[in-house]
């Protein structure tokens, strides 16, 4: 795999300017780097290398509904933070059960007001991600002050910075992040057709790539029931 010094460079002599101070520059070419890779992670929920289980950032707050994605600790620096959420748990060893999940429209037209003192605080059954936050309902009761929940999902791959002597997160991308700083790249010099041509091979190269990464995360609702 490239480090994000190998891309630089290899962007450079694919496009014949390997002695580009101005236009091609490394601080560019890593910020063209950065936006594909978080392209990709969007694009391909549950890469095995981006994948996380955390049972340590979040923890249940008396009467509090809203709890910080942000807060949640993932990957190998501070910087890096939660993308895709698969499942919210609340821990109480043997008595450990998964929230269910509603989308946020239901979750809406079913507690159009999780903080109304109508709703009395109890045991979290249910889940939804509303941009930054995690909201459950019930709100938690005092019964439940400072039990853990747990989250599992994937994480933004550390981003690359100038001159980078490490390799993407992200398990066999380069190709994908080459295509992708190449259609930038050809599009900063002004060669459209290049340009477009580069996309063309990114989106082809991103649609195997999710074929390849494609978990099947339906199972776990028993959308596929073999018993049928």
């Amino acid at each position: 795999m490239l480090t994000g010094a190998g891309i630089n460079d290899e962007i450079q002599a694919l496009t014949g300017r390997t002695t580009d101070t101005v236009l091609l520059t490394n601080a560019r070419i890593s910020r063209w780097a950065n936006e594909a890779q978080r392209k990709i992670i969007e694009e391909v929920p549950g890469i095995d290398s981006l994948t996380f289980k955390n049972i340590s950032s979040l923890k249940c707050i008396s009467d509090q509904y809203k709890y910080a994605v942000n807060d949640i600790t993932v990957g190998d620096v501070s910087s890096q933070k939660p993308c895709h959420l698969f499942g919210v748990y609340l821990m109480d060893g043997n008595n450990s059960y998964k929230l269910s999940y509603i989308p946020i429209d239901e979750f809406d037209s079913m507690y159009p007001d999780p903080s109304h003192t109508d709703f009395e605080p109890d045991k979290p059954t249910v889940w939804t991600r509303r941009g930054a936050y995690i909201e459950v309902f019930p709100r938690p009761s005092t019964t439940y002050v400072d039990y853990t929940i747990r989250v599992d999902g994937d994480f933004y791959a550390e981003e690359f910075s100038t001159d980078d002597t490490e390799a993407s997160d992200i398990t066999d991308a380069d190709d994908g992040i080459i295509n992708y700083c190449m259609a930038r790249a050809w599009e900063a010099i002004g060669d459209d057709a290049k340009s477009v041509a580069c996309d063309v091979r990114f989106n082809n190269w991103l649609t195997r790539y999710k074929d390849q990464n494609d978990t099947l995360h339906e199972w776990e609702g028993q959308i596929f029931n073999l018993n049928e």
